[in-house]
């Protein structure tokens, strides 16, 4: 049975679709995609995430915000932001209160390790604030169970890298056959 619950947000239905398939096929997460800033706050209530992956500027509320009330809602999740590298950006970007910050377009391959590491990164986290909390005489409950580093066998590894294979194949497909359309047959040759 898989382990960690990601929630992917993002406008963008094939990014999402993509993801979600290769972080499945490794069957080391259960993913939910969804495409507003509203859904994912509704879904969050209602299951357990341990990480968020979301696009710096979701439909329906700025990111800044989302990730404020995620952090107020949910302190234990972590954050992973996907971001264009638009030079406006940059400023706000430093500012978020996130385990990380990566950029878009995304080797899907990767996503698997860049989530692995952010959810290592807020157990890390999460960690040192409960060994403060408990060395300051308070006693607050302790942090709810946070996710181990997650190693890929070898044969998860293969299987990340034929999903990260079919995905591009089948992205592409679609975009040579959109070119393809608007050519002649002599020119598709």
């Amino acid at each position: 049975m898989p382990g960690d619950s990601i929630l992917i947000l993002d406008s963008d239905e094939t990014f999402s679709s993509t993801a979600k398939q290769t972080l499945e096929e490794t069957g080391l997460f259960r993913v939910t995609a969804v495409s507003t800033a509203e859904d994912a706050l509704e879904t969050a209530r209602n299951i357990e995430y341990q990480l968020l992956l979301m696009e710096l500027h979701p439909e329906g509320m700025p990111g800044e915000f989302l990730i404020d009330q995620i952090r107020e809602d949910f302190p234990h999740m972590a954050i992973i932001v996907m971001r264009t590298p638009d030079i406006a950006d940059d400023e706000l970007s430093e500012k978020l209160d996130v385990e990380r910050i990566i950029f878009k377009p995304i080797q899907f391959l990767d996503l698997p390790g860049l989530i692995a590491d952010a959810l290592q990164a807020n157990s890390d986290a999460l960690s040192v604030h409960d060994a403060q909390q408990s060395t300051s005489g308070n006693d607050s409950p302790k942090t709810p169970g946070t996710s181990p580093l997650i190693e890929i066998s070898e044969e998860q590894l293969h299987l990340i890298q034929e999903s990260q294979a079919f995905s591009w194949i089948l992205i592409r497909g679609v975009e040579i056959q959109s070119i393809a359309g608007e050519l002649s047959p002599s020119q598709t040759k």
